[in-house]
């Protein structure tokens, strides 16, 4: 059971290292600060959900926001990337 334990801790860093990666590809730097703050405020944030906390942050969102949506469950089913290359099944842009 530990051994388990242990495999499903270190997936889920990958895991999560893989989304942050994503995140920096393809979103700017206050972004993924973002992004990392939501990790840090009592694991609000999946790594399936940080894409969509991402696109949270462009449109002016703050962590804590962003968090709530989290905990409620707003952020699931948006993109999880398997692989930090991986591109994206939705398109974002900034319109000016």
């Amino acid at each position: 059971m530990y051994r388990f334990d242990r495999e499903c801790a270190e997936t889920e860093y990958i895991d999560m290292l893989t989304a942050l990666r994503v995140v920096a590809r393809n979103f700017g730097e206050e972004t993924l600060q973002g992004a990392y703050e939501v990790i840090q405020h009592q694991n609000a944030a999946l790594p399936s959900e940080l894409f969509a906390a991402a696109v949270y942050f462009q449109a002016g969102r703050t962590p804590a926001e962003v968090s709530g949506l989290a905990k409620e469950g707003r952020l699931m089913g948006f993109f999880g990337p398997e692989r930090p290359e991986e591109l994206s099944r939705i398109a974002t842009c900034t319109i000016v």
